[in-house]
């Protein structure tokens, strides 16, 4: 695809800037030693409700609707092995909590919440 100087080119080229700020900025929160004690008692069973999990990949996805929750949802629901493509997932599916085998941050114990919480520092996160 040519794309050379279209508005939509130099919306996807501009993105990589964006796409690197933000990893720079979890990096640094990761390794911020005072963001090291964040337990689980300081997050609500409202909040972990609605944080998705899928540990195959190291997927922690918090919904939020109206900005693709449903479109981050089926990729979640491929990715934990349920249908082999988001185009086979039925729209009635995707937020019934009881079939669409999405585990809930809020489904584990104590113990389990606090090791997918945690991060695994830089060497884990890469731009590519």
């Amino acid at each position: 695809m040519d794309c050379v100087g279209t508005a939509s080119c130099r919306e996807v080229l501009g993105q990589e800037p964006v796409n690197m700020e933000r990893l720079e900025l979890l990096r640094n929160v990761c390794e911020d030693a005072s963001l090291k004690n964040v337990t689980y008692s300081g997050i609500s069973r409202f909040v972990l409700d609605r944080i998705f999990v899928s540990d195959k990949y190291k997927i922690l996805f918090c919904q939020t609707p109206k900005v693709g929750n449903t479109q981050w949802k089926k990729v979640l629901i491929v990715l934990n092995g349920a249908f082999s493509s988001i185009k086979k997932i039925p729209e009635s599916l995707v937020h019934d909590h009881e079939k669409n085998h999405l585990p809930r941050l809020s489904s584990y114990r104590k113990p389990e919440v606090k090791k997918r919480q945690r991060c695994e520092g830089p060497g884990e996160l890469t731009g590519g």
